[in-house]
């Protein structure tokens, strides 16, 4: 009971002040500094995710049929992976900074916190398969919320610190504590020495396997990568600010759903599924659908209301000025939601296919948008593109649930 507790509040806190941290930004930074935040933030993210090629996919599983006397052989074939992947993709990210995307001068910040985050990640997923949860809840704690704990005093109390340079700072320091912490903890549980070569056909193997999942989340992740991209091109920093500040506020409702909703029914999904219980199923889909619409509602009626007083207390009238995005974004959180309640049903039924599907159609659709929108520019444009992608996956997934759910229960 003491372990699942101090294991929630890690977890709570790392919610909280990830969502803290966007207003204090926000106060505090200027407007330039909190769009550049928000868009290299988002390439770090997305570029940890395309480090890894979704490969844990694969070797996470394996890792649980492996004995433990083999478990140095996986990890060590797995970081020999990672390795031909940076040597191809960390050369490519070079091209942001080349074509002015991103700054120069936030080379030597973004490299180092793109494989701090990626090993990170990693980290996390092997404690999580081999049931070192708590574990894996501190290492998150060290990499997304400690630093933020410290960083926020600073940025209240010492105007000096106000600067970008600081936050990815004191991030790099939290991904790296976390990636030290983690290095020793499974240099403690694997057997050395290796017991075989490298295998090869097994690095392979993995690959081809994990090659579906990567496209797929490479697609859904793009959105909301690109979208900040686009917004910047076409309008600069200025706006972005805005953008960043309300994509965060609407992307919390996301969140508390994961944590409140979603984490607690899709497993029981999956459990009614293999039993092929059908009337528990159905009730388990019927709640978490429920639960979802009634949660949505009451975050978006709770943002209304307090979003008047969030905006006094920054006191800046460019969010002032763009305050309708943050009804735009919330709408688009709301479908995103909405679009979660038939991909979590097919992925408890095992049928992935349509749920690679809607996740390619939707960017390219946002692609075919984005291009449209180079011509026929208006400032809720990236918004009502989001809306469409989701839009798209809700009746993507839909339909192929209600065809699915005919035979598969």
């Amino acid at each position: 009971m003491v372990i699942k507790l101090i294991n929630l509040f890690l977890r709570g806190t790392t919610l909280l002040s990830k969502f803290v941290l966007i207003f204090i930004l926000a106060r505090y930074l200027s407007e330039e500094d909190v769009g550049r935040y928000g868009l290299l933030a988002a390439t770090i993210a997305y570029g940890g995710c395309t480090l890894g090629v979704e490969f844990y996919t694969y070797s996470t599983r394996k890792i649980l049929a492996t004995p433990k006397e083999l478990w140095a052989d996986r990890l060590r074939d797995s970081s020999v992976f990672y390795a031909i992947s940076y040597a191809i993709w960390l050369p490519l990210f070079l091209l942001l900074f080349e074509f002015s995307i991103l700054p120069y001068k936030m080379l030597l910040m973004v490299y180092p916190l793109l494989i701090l985050e990626h090993i990170g990640m990693e980290f996390n997923r092997f404690f999580i398969v081999v049931s070192e949860v708590l574990f894996a809840s501190f290492l998150i704690f060290l990499r997304t919320s400690a630093w933020i704990l410290v960083v926020i005093p600073c940025l209240i109390t010492a105007p000096v610190s106000r600067n970008l340079e600081l936050i990815f700072i004191a991030w790099g320091s939290g991904s790296l504590l976390a990636c030290i912490l983690g290095g020793l903890k499974i240099k403690k549980m694997i057997l050395l020495p290796f017991q075989n070569p490298i295998d090869w056909s097994w690095i392979f193997t993995g690959f081809k396997r994990a090659s579906l999942f990567y496209v797929s989340s490479m697609s859904l992740l793009s959105l909301h990568v690109l979208d900040r991209y686009l917004i910047e091109y076409l309008w600069g920093y200025h706006l972005l600010s805005s953008y960043v500040l309300f994509s965060g506020i609407s992307n919390a409702l996301g969140t508390f759903l994961d944590a409140g909703v979603f984490v607690f029914h899709y497993p029981k999904m999956i459990t009614a599924y293999n039993e092929q219980n059908k009337e528990a199923f159905y009730r388990i889909l019927i709640s978490m659908s429920k639960q979802t619409v009634l949660l949505a509602v009451a975050f978006c009626i709770t943002v209304y209301f307090l979003l008047d007083v969030l905006l006094a207390w920054l006191d800046k009238s460019v969010y002032y000025d763009n305050v309708n995005y943050c009804y735009w974004l919330l709408l688009v959180a709301v479908m995103k939601a909405l679009s979660l309640l038939p991909h979590y049903a097919l992925y408890a039924c095992n049928v992935d296919k349509p749920i690679v599907q809607s996740n390619v159609l939707s960017f390219i659709l946002f692609l075919i948008l984005g291009g449209i929108s180079l011509f026929q520019v208006g400032s809720l444009t990236v918004p009502m593109m989001l809306i469409c992608c989701f839009a798209l996956q809700l009746a993507w997934c839909g339909m192929a649930w209600r065809k699915c759910s005919k035979v598969a229960l």
